[in-house]
């Protein structure tokens, strides 16, 4: 089923990831991929138009579970008691049936854990404004173009992305994670997506950052004038990018030319 251009609060996340909109929409994952890789990964990781299908991890799960438990989403499904770890067969059927139905399963012993990380997340994003949870927007720029936010404020002037980590240090997640993962892009996706279907003016978007281990400590991030500059301009190369793909039907890989790779200063320097 194909949805019009808006802020839906009626999409369940399947249905999102599927993709609702009319054409092959540009997503983070696309943007990132096409800025990152190559124009082929983006296509081959697209729902719409790969063959790639997704690997669940329970590591995944976890990340999964608390962000459900916080925003709505699929629901929860805990194993038997009896079951320590995902290696005995009954455990992996368990695991695999509630995958098929759409739950998250996890084992009984981190019901506990999922409540200790979820209660200072709900806490630290209700102290922060946010009203309205799991908004999908979806909007046509010169390709269709699809975003979720987490959170936003009833104004939606703050938008609020929830995110899991090993470590959450605010110093150390800008350095490790933001590129890496193509945060920016998103925050620059959403942006654009509530600047084509609201009247709201500058927005702020905003992190919450939290570990996975105890004692599942969290940081709130947000994106200087600089980075938000960056972003901006990469969705704009992103969005030119997939129009152009999609009307000519190609979807490239790497360049064939040969790449002549020249030593950092570093390694330079390390040599007397």
């Amino acid at each position: 089923m194909t949805r019009a251009a808006g802020i839906h609060s009626d999409i369940p996340m399947a249905e999102y990831v599927g993709d609702p909109c009319p054409e092959p929409s540009l997503s983070t994952t696309t943007a990132h991929l096409l800025l990152t890789r190559s124009a082929r990964h983006a296509w081959w990781f697209h729902p719409r138009l790969g063959r790639h299908r997704g690997e669940d991890s329970s590591r995944a799960d976890l990340g999964s579970a608390v962000h459900a438990v916080l925003f709505g989403g699929p629901r929860v499904v805990y194993a038997p008691d009896g079951f320590a770890d995902w290696r005995k067969k009954d455990a992996q059927a368990f695991r695999d049936d509630a995958r098929a139905a759409g739950d998250i399963p996890l084992l009984a012993y981190q019901r506990r854990q999922i409540e200790e990380i979820a209660e200072p997340a709900r806490e630290r994003i209700a102290a922060l404004g946010a009203t309205e949870f799991e908004r999908t927007l979806l909007w046509q720029d010169a390709c269709w173009c699809r975003s979720r936010p987490d959170a936003m404020s009833t104004d939606r002037i703050l938008v609020i992305d929830y995110k899991t980590t090993t470590n959450a240090h605010p110093s150390s997640w800008i350095r490790s994670t933001i590129l890496s993962g193509g945060y920016d892009i998103q925050a620059g996706l959403v942006m654009r997506g509530l600047d084509r279907l609201s009247d709201t003016a500058r927005r702020e978007f905003l992190f919450v950052v939290q570990e996975i281990d105890p004692p599942y400590c969290l940081s709130v991030i947000g994106l200087g004038p600089e980075w938000i500059d960056l972003a901006e301009r990469k969705v704009d190369e992103a969005v030119g990018k997939w129009a152009a793909c999609l009307a000519a039907n190609q979807f490239p890989a790497y360049d064939e030319r040969t790449h002549y790779a020249e030593p950092p200063t570093y390694a330079l320097l390390e040599v007397a």
